[in-house]
C-alpha cells in the first residue's frame, strides 16, 4: 500500500528535526544531563513537528543506550518500531476528551513499565479537552508517579488552562524557515525521483506557511495530478491558488487604479471557483514582499519578480495593504466575499489611491435630487434664522440687561454631577467600554453556575430560528459564540477576536429579542474577546475584583443605537451610490 510522502519522511530520531534546533538542543541537554521533566507541553502551528518531537523523545527515553541515542536494535525500540510498545500511550484528545478517558489513564498511571523506567503519555490536542477531563488531568499532573512523563501537544495553548500549564515545561515551537524546507523538499524530490525547477520548489514551500506537513502533502498531491515534471500551474491548480503572474498583474491593476480590469480579473476568478479570502491573502502576501524589496531585496526570494516596483512609493504599498489587512475579517465574515473584495478596491482604488470614480447621475432617482436640494433649502433657511435669532439678541441690550438671568444670549452652565453626564459626548469606543464594563460587573455581581448550564444546553434551541427571514442573520452571530456567563438579567458572550465583538454588538437589540422568543425571558446581553475574557475570568476567580451591581444607564444604549444606525445608513447610501438600483437594501 503506497505511503504518503510526509509519513514517510517524518523525523524518526533528532538529527532528522528540520527548524527546531532550540527546542532539539534544550531536550537533548535535558537527557543528557537526567534532568527530565515529569510534564511538558509542546505548542505551535500545525505541521511543525510536535507530535514527532514528543514520539522521537519517548523513544530516546525507552532506548536502551541513553543520552538522546536511539540504536533502533534494542528490545524496546524494536518494539515501538513494530507499534507493540505498551508503555508509550498516545491518545487524540479531539476525540477522547472526556472525563472518563482522564480516569482511566489516573487508574492506570501507577501501573510499573514493562521494560525501562519510563512510562509515557502523549495527548495530542490536548486543548480540545473538557473542563472535567483537564480537573481530572491536573492531580495526576500535580503528583505523578516517578515512572509517568506526560507530553501534551496543541495549536492553541491560549485554551489550557494555567493551572495545567504552570505544571509544565512549555515549549514553543515556530514556523519553519522556509530555505530549510526547501532543502527537505529538494532531498525529498531527489529520492522519490520527482521533477521538480527550484521555482517551482519555491512556490510550494511559500505556500505552506511555515508547515513542514503541509508542504509534503502539497508535493505528494501535485506529483500524483502531473504527467512528468511539476510545473507551477499544477502547483495553483491543486492548491486552488493563484499564478503568481496573474497576482502581479492584479496589483498592477490596483496601483494604476484600472478599476475596470480588477472587476473583470475578480469575475475571472470567481467563475473559475477559486477561493476570494485564499486570493486577498496572496494580495497581501505580495504586496508584503514589495514592500519588503523597497527597503531590503536581500530579505525576499524571487527578488527580481519584484524589480518592476522599485519606482513605486512604499506609502503607497503601505496604504494598500492597511485597507486589504483591516478589511480582510470582513471578506471572511460576508455572505458574499466577492462583492466585498470589490467593494473594498473601489474604495481604495478611489480613496486610497487618490484616483477618485467619476459616478454618473441616474436619471432613475430624481426624487434623492429633489429631496436632496429640500434638505439645502432647510438648512439655509435655519441657518437664517439663526443668525436673525442672533442678531435680535445682540442689538436689543435692553432686554437682555432687564432680564439678564431668563433671556440672555450666553448659555447659563450649571455646574452640577447630573448635567456634566448629561452634556456628555461619548464615541461608539468609549460607549461600548462602558456598556461592557457594567454589564460584565452586574453579570458577574449574580452569577449563577446552574442557570448556566442550563442556558448552554437550550442554546441548540436558537437553530429553530434558522430559516426566519427577520432572524436568519442573528442566529450565526449567537450561536458561533460561547455562552461564558448568566444572572438572573443577563449573559455574556465570548467572540474570537474585537472584529466579531463589533458584530454581534452592531445587532444587541435583534439578539436580545431573539433570545427572549427562544427562551421566554428578556436578557441584556454583551459580549468579550477570548483574550479579554480570560482576564475576566483570572480575576473573577481569584477574587482580585469585588462585583456589585449597578443600575444600567439606558441613555448609553440609546447612543450607541443612534449611532450604529447612521453607520448602516451611510453603508446603504455608499452601496447605492456605487451599484444603484442592484442595491437592496435589508
Amino acid at each position: 500500500m503506497y505511503q504518503a510522502l510526509y509519513r514517510k519522511y517524518r523525523p524518526t530520531t533528532f538529527d532528522d528535526v528540520v527548524g527546531q534546533e532550540v527546542v532539539v538542543k534544550t531536550i537533548l541537554n535535558a537527557l543528557k544531563n537526567n534532568k527530565l521533566s515529569h510534564a511538558y507541553i509542546f505548542s505551535g502551528p500545525r505541521g511543525t513537528g510536535k507530535t514527532s518531537i514528543a514520539k522521537i523523545l519517548a523513544k530516546a527515553v525507552k532506548c536502551e543506550l541513553g543520552n538522546g541515542e536511539i540504536c533502533n536494535k534494542c528490545v524496546s525500540c524494536t518494539q515501538i518500531n513494530n507499534k507493540q510498545s505498551t508503555d508509550i500511550i498516545e491518545i487524540d484528545a479531539a476525540s477522547n476528551n472526556g472525563v472518563d478517558e482522564i480516569r482511566e489513564i489516573r487508574n492506570k498511571v501507577n501501573n510499573v513499565p514493562s521494560i525501562g523506567k519510563y512510562k509515557i503519555y502523549i495527548i495530542d490536542e490536548v486543548h480540545m479537552l473538557t473542563t472535567g477531563a483537564f480537573n481530572a488531568l491536573l492531580k495526576t499532573l500535580e503528583e505523578p508517579p516517578a515512572h509517568a512523563i506526560f507530553i501534551l501537544a496543541t495549536t492553541e495553548v491560549h485554551k489550557v488552562p494555567e493551572t495545567v500549564l504552570s505544571r509544565c515545561q512549555k515549549f514553543d515551537f515556530k514556523k519553519i524557515n522556509n530555505n530549510k524546507m526547501f532543502e527537505r523538499v529538494k532531498l525529498i524530490c531527489s529520492k522519490e525521483n520527482i521533477k521538480i525547477s527550484d521555482d517551482v520548489a519555491h512556490e510550494i514551500v511559500n505556500l505552506s506557511d511555515g508547515g513542514l506537513r503541509n508542504c509534503i502533502s502539497l508535493l505528494d498531491q501535485v506529483n500524483s495530478y502531473c504527467d512528468g515534471e511539476i510545473t507551477i500551474d499544477d502547483v495553483h491548480e491543486i492548491n486552488g491558488s493563484i499564478n503568481y503572474r496573474f497576482i502581479l498583474e492584479f496589483i498592477d491593476d490596483i496601483i494604476n487604479g484600472d478599476i475596470k480590469s480588477i472587476l473583470s480579473k475578480i469575475e475571472i476568478f470567481s467563475n473559475s471557483g477559486k477561493s476570494i479570502v485564499k486570493i486577498t491573502e496572496e494580495l497581501l502576501l505580495y504586496l508584503r514582499n514589495i514592500l519588503i524589496y523597497g527597503i531590503n531585496k536581500d530579505l525576499i526570494d524571487n527578488n527580481y519578480l519584484y524589480e518592476k516596483y522599485s519606482e513605486v512609493d512604499n506609502n503607497t504599498i503601505m496604504k494598500i495593504i492597511n485597507e486589504l489587512n483591516s478589511n480582510i475579517n470582513k471578506i471572511k465574515e460576508s455572505g458574499d466575499p466577492k462583492l466585498a473584495l470589490e467593494i473594498i478596491l473601489i474604495k481604495i482604488v478611489s480613496e486610497t489611491m487618490g484616483n477618485p470614480l467619476k459616478i454618473k447621475e441616474n436619471e432613475n432617482f430624481p426624487k434623492i435630487k429633489e429631496n436632496n436640494e429640500k434638505e439645502k433649502n432647510e438648512t439655509e433657511e435655519k441657518t437664517y434664522i439663526v443668525e436673525m435669532t442672533q442678531t435680535s439678541c445682540e442689538n436689543d441690550e435692553n432686554v437682555i440687561e432687564e432680564n439678564i438671568e431668563e433671556n440672555s444670549c450666553e448659555p447659563i452652565v450649571e455646574d452640577s454631577d447630573a448635567l456634566k453626564e448629561e452634556q456628555e459626548v461619548l464615541s461608539k469606543e468609549e460607549l461600548i467600554k462602558k456598556i461592557q464594563d457594567l454589564r460584565i460587573n452586574n453579570t458577574l455581581s449574580r452569577f449563577d453556575k446552574r442557570t448556566l448550564l442550563e442556558y448552554r444546553n437550550r442554546m441548540i434551541e436558537i437553530n429553530n430560528y434558522r430559516n426566519d427571514p427577520t432572524y436568519q442573520a442573528i442566529v450565526d452571530l449567537i450561536v458561533d459564540r460561547t455562552l461564558k456567563a448568566i444572572s438572573d438579567e443577563y449573559m455574556i458572550f465570548e467572540s474570537q477576536d474585537n472584529y466579531s465583538v463589533n458584530c454581534f454588538i452592531r445587532e444587541l437589540d435583534k439578539i436580545e429579542q431573539l433570545i427572549e422568543l427562544v427562551f421566554g425571558k428578556r436578557f441584556k446581553v454583551v459580549t468579550v474577546s477570548v483574550e479579554e475574557w480570560n482576564k475576566i475570568k483570572v480575576s473573577f476567580n481569584n477574587k482580585t475584583v469585588t462585583y456589585e451591581y449597578k443600575e444600567e444607564n439606558p441613555k448609553y444604549i440609546e447612543e450607541l443605537n443612534k449611532i450604529i444606525t447612521k453607520e448602516k445608513e451611510e453603508e446603504d447610501d455608499e452601496l447605492t451610490k456605487m451599484f444603484g438600483s442592484c442595491v437592496v437594501h435589508s
